[in-house]
């Protein structure tokens, strides 16, 4: 068996997706300090230099083992959204996302330790909001949906998939791991994905 994948994130998604598919894997947070959305750069840039920042901390604890790490933005009509600073800035993007489209960027960065080499891509996937709420329903449905740790402020899973619809591209990747992306990005370096798997 390949010595265990070390995921450099403590999302509780991204572990539950790899544990779902049954991988052997180390789940470390790389306490980076990320690189902020100013208006300077694309959201592309943001996401491919902050996955590859988090592998690069975590390689130094782990410089023998394979590692993954991603970086996850969303952005709605011409802004990107982290994680949100307020319930204010929160209720903000509820609205942004009931009015328009929205898309979600994860990029992945992987760690290969046999040529001590960093692969990345970039998965964009897109959502609309489901907005025909009564103003009682949409006030009930923030209080329930709003998850002020997560990128972009919300999931589409539990109660969030009420509201979160008509997706276009990957529904990992609005989870903040496309799995299918993960598998190309493991083989281009290499590796077989299924080496990983738990015996």
């Amino acid at each position: 068996m390949s010595k265990p994948l070390i995921l450099a994130s403590r999302s509780k998604r991204r572990i539950e997706i790899l544990q779902e598919l049954n991988l052997n894997f180390i789940s470390v947070d790389s306490q980076a300090k990320e690189i902020k959305a100013d208006g300077k750069h694309s959201i592309g840039y943001l996401v491919k230099t902050n996955a590859r920042l988090k592998a690069e901390i975590v390689l130094k604890r782990f410089p023998e083992n394979c590692i993954l790490a991603a970086d996850t933005l969303v952005s709605c009509n011409g802004k990107i959204f982290e994680k949100p600073l307020s319930k204010k800035h929160g209720l903000q993007m509820f609205e942004c996302y009931l009015k328009n489209r929205s898309y979600v960027w994860t990029a992945l960065c992987f760690y290969n330790p046999r040529n001590k080499t960093t692969l990345l891509n970039v998965t964009k996937s897109s959502i609309k909001a489901y907005s025909n709420f009564s103003p009682a329903t949409r006030k009930k449905l923030f209080s329930l949906v709003f998850e002020p740790k997560a990128s972009g402020g919300f999931s589409i899973e539990g109660l969030g998939a009420l509201f979160l619809d008509n997706i276009q591209g990957s529904f990992y990747n609005i989870l903040g791991l496309p799995v299918h992306d993960m598998l190309t990005l493991i083989e281009e370096s290499g590796y077989s994905f299924f080496s990983f798997l738990r015996k």
